[in-house]
């Protein structure tokens, strides 16, 4: 299972690549390389996070879901609790769980910043949740 966000875009071969990990490495959780789009407008620096096998070694930093794929035996009874920054207990709660980590080093997940309607943005500028 892959979460993604909808203001941000996947790599036209992310689910063949997807596929190939799955049929070919089992895992509880698999993480993903990925790149950020910034803005048109603004100071926003572009960066990226390709994984190699000495990274994949280091803790996590990312605890957005989207930066995995996850076994649905895994995570079939976490829960997302209410409010903002969900991600991060429901991607806890996986890590702590999980026996097999492994990860994906092509690019496949492409997080845009700074999209003005978004939730972070929303959140940002204190404007109550939908």
């Amino acid at each position: 299972i892959g979460f993604l966000d909808s203001d941000d875009l996947v790599t036209p071969d992310y689910i063949r690549l997807a596929l190939e990990k799955i049929n070919t490495e089992p895992f509880d959780i698999c993480k993903l390389s990925w790149k950020t789009i910034p803005p048109s407008e603004g100071d926003f620096p572009e960066f990226d996070v390709k994984l190699t096998p000495q990274e994949n070694e280091l803790p996590d930093w990312n605890w957005a879901c989207w930066s995995r794929l996850y076994n649905r035996n895994l995570i079939e009874n976490i829960r997302f609790p209410d409010g903002f920054d969900e991600d991060v207990p429901f991607v806890h709660q996986a890590v702590s769980n999980a026996k097999r980590i492994t990860f994906i080093s092509d690019y496949m997940y492409l997080y845009r910043l700074n999209v003005q309607d978004s939730r972070t943005a929303r959140h940002s500028k204190g404007e109550p949740e939908l």
